[in-house]
């Protein structure tokens, strides 16, 4: 009755304070659980503060999160400062880890904080500070060596650091190319965190989207084709108006491809680039568009930072970087949350699908690019009329322009490309070679131009392996000895077959001597299937291709039959500019092991590093390897000095040639009798003198 007849009263007067009441309640409660319950939110917004002093929208960013660099990912910023500028620890915690090298992060420090469970992270500095330097300078000094790597006790109170405490001073150490902070903010596990989602205020000011400069689309299946090619072709799109992109003209595809792009980000008036950190793949008829496959790089696992490798794509232009659309096999990175199909298309003949590439900067900056595939059906033995080769991939085996008859080729996934040049009657197959034995290879397609016709021919190498392949009078060599899978377990034995290839080959003909290589491929040493190509030489090996990247290390030992040639000087190069570290098991036996493929020599070098006193107050040494040929020796492998027989920390900053010994407010003026000694990668070394 009495909601009944005082209907207007309720409505007027109880329901809206019963309303406020609960809404205050609500609110109340979430508070409380986000503050209790979910503190990890909160604390992102709230509890860091900027590692480095400096007004809002100021800050000097040469670099972010998801950066692709060499062989990773950049997981952090880089914040532009002087060197010697403070740097604060960001919020209350404890040194977990220090390390000083003269590469890679160079002097580099972590920063536990239990109370949010995370890593701070702060690298290329030029000093450490407070009581955590003084723990690092005792730590080199009782170890003898600069290059120390220090976990700390836990939780000890000289250890213990506050928000805003100064840690260290920028730097230029390790690989840097400019004095400047690098640092992290990452989960307990190592999952580095993108820096946007914590707010700093001195950030500076980003409204512009992502400028996507091309995409690629490239053939996945040996059946598949691109504009009727076997063969990855790159578009240039239009730009229609801020953040908005079009392909003028549809592509046309045949079988399963994959997309590809090349984008960078930019900030008002930097001249740097930075990284997209979401890309978006769509397909549909019409405007019915639907998520096809998604990238997202706002968290990124430090332990798999080299799967990267995967996820780009080989270009001839190493300034132009594109970004797979797709999984490609042995990819494990867990930043692709859909995936249909892995990302990989298939059109039917005579289908059309418009599709749309949405990228995002770390501000939500985004840029929208659209276009269309049509499919086609796969014509066998196809002749196509050109104006001009397409072809900008340059074949391996290919040298400098001539006109002589050749056959090339490269590899794709599992298929063998084959490409005739110069030769002008084509024939319908290609011969490859077995032992001895003959397969024919049919004609995929011929492309007519102005300036020649040439054709192509595809082999599915998981069909076997070729020794070598003709065409007309032509014969090229092939070096495939075997195929290696990845993941397999296996030990460095005779026994172990699987992952394990060895072989003999001449060091002298005439005299028919033998050197042996044997290679062990560890597990997770590969990503994907590997089709092994070795070549040897005298002084050396040629060892797979240097566009399939390895995640860890394969064993290499190779063997001198003739032991008059074996000299403990020797050192294994890479291309003939890189001296790798060489174990010496016994006389005439040399092993490494390396994550490069491509041309290895075994060189000698017998000089020591040339070293010039370029001060002694403060004391600084110029210092160089140029080995026995005079422009590259096998580098520098240690350094120490004592200063009247007691160990001294020396320093060395490869950039720049400089071996020094950094002044010190606590420690008395170096005075006496210095001696330093500098040892190369292989064994050479130089003993200096000097009287401070």
């Amino acid at each position: 009755m009495y909601f009944t007849n005082n209907v207007g009263f309720y409505t007027q007067r109880v329901f809206p304070n019963f309303m406020k009441n609960l809404t205050f309640l609500f609110f109340y409660s979430l508070f409380f659980y986000i503050l209790f319950f979910n503190k990890s939110i909160f604390a992102q917004s709230q509890d860091y503060i900027f590692p480095i002093k400096t007004k809002p929208g100021q800050a000097y960013i040469a670099g972010n999160m998801g950066e692709i660099r060499g062989q990773h990912f950049h997981l952090g910023l880089d914040i532009g400062a002087m060197t010697g500028t403070e740097v604060l620890a960001v919020a209350d915690g404890y040194a977990m880890y220090a390390e000083v090298s003269p590469v890679s992060y160079g002097k580099l420090l972590i920063i536990y904080h239990p109370t949010l469970q995370q890593k701070s992270v702060y690298a290329h500095l030029d000093d450490f500070a407070g009581n955590i330097g003084d723990f690092i300078r005792k730590t080199q000094i009782s170890e003898k060596k600069t290059e120390v790597k220090i976990d700390f006790p836990k939780e000890k109170p000289e250890f213990l650091v506050k928000k805003g405490q100064v840690i260290g001073y920028v730097g230029n150490t390790g690989i840097s190319g400019g004095a400047h902070l690098h640092f992290e903010i990452r989960e307990k596990n190592d999952i580095a965190l993108n820096h946007a989602i914590f707010g700093f205020k001195e950030m500076p000011f980003d409204n512009l989207p992502p400028n996507i400069k091309k995409i690629a689309v490239t053939p996945l299946q040996n059946n598949a084709r691109v504009e009727g090619e076997f063969l990855k072709h790159t578009f240039i799109p239009e730009k229609t108006g801020r953040g908005t992109y079009q392909l003028q003209n549809p592509i046309k595809v045949t079988g399963e491809i994959g997309l590809e792009v090349f984008a960078e980000d930019i900030i008002p008036n930097s001249p740097h680039t930075f990284s997209i950190l979401k890309i978006e793949l769509l397909l549909g008829e019409n405007d019915n568009l639907e998520k096809y496959w998604v990238c997202d790089l706002q968290k990124i696992d430090y332990t798999k930072n080299r799967v990267m490798l995967t996820h780009i794509a080989p270009s001839q232009n190493p300034k132009d970087v594109f970004q797979k659309c797709y999984v490609s096999d042995g990819n494990i990175l867990n930043n692709y949350p859909i995936q249909k199909n892995k990302g990989k298309i298939q059109l039917k003949d005579g289908e059309k699908m418009n599709f749309s590439l949405i990228l995002y900067d770390e501000k939500g900056n985004k840029s929208v690019l659209k276009g269309v595939f049509l499919g086609e059906k796969l014509q066998k033995n196809a002749v196509l009329n050109k104006k001009s080769a397409t072809n900008t991939e340059k074949p391996k085996n290919e040298e400098q322009e001539d006109l002589s008859p050749k056959i090339l080729y490269e590899i794709h996934e599992n298929t063998l490309k084959i490409t005739t040049k110069n030769i002008k009657e084509l024939p319908e197959d290609a011969f490859l070679t077995f032992k001895g034995m003959r397969q024919n290879a049919q004609k995929a397609y011929q492309i007519n131009t102005e300036k020649e016709n040439f054709a192509v021919y595809i082999w599915d190498l998981r069909d076997g392996l070729p020794d070598g392949i003709e065409i007309g009078e032509v014969r090229e060599p092939l070096f495939f000895r075997k195929t290696i899978y990845p993941n397999k377990k296996t030990e460095k034995s005779e026994n172990n077959k699987e992952n394990f290839f060895e072989m003999d080959f001449f060091a002298d003909e005439n005299e028919k001597i033998y050197n042996k290589i044997r290679i062990n491929f560890n597990q997770n040493s590969l990503f994907d299937t590997l089709y092994l190509e070795l070549k040897p030489f005298q002084n050396g090996f040629w060892i797979g291709d240097i566009d399939v990247p390895l995640w860890n290390n394969i064993n290499i030992q190779y063997f001198l039959a003739n032991e008059n040639l074996f000299n403990e000087k020797q050192l294994f190069y890479f291309g003939h500019t890189q001296a790798i570290n060489t174990n010496i098991q016994q006389k005439g036996i040399f092993e490494i092991n390396t994550r490069k493929m491509g041309g290895y020599y075994l060189l000698e070098d017998h000089t020591p590093p040339s070293v010039q006193l370029a001060s002694k107050n403060p004391f600084r040494l110029n210092v160089s390897d140029k080995g026995d040929r005079g422009f590259f020796g096998s580098g520098i492998a240690s350094y120490q000095a004592n200063l009247n027989g007691k160990f001294v920390i020396l320093e060395y900053e490869p950039k720049e040639n400089k071996l020094f010994i950094r002044p010190s407010s606590k420690e008395p003026p170096l005075s006496g009798k210095l001696e330093v000694k500098i040892k190369d990668l292989a064994g050479n070394e130089a003993i200096m003198n000097y009287e401070l």
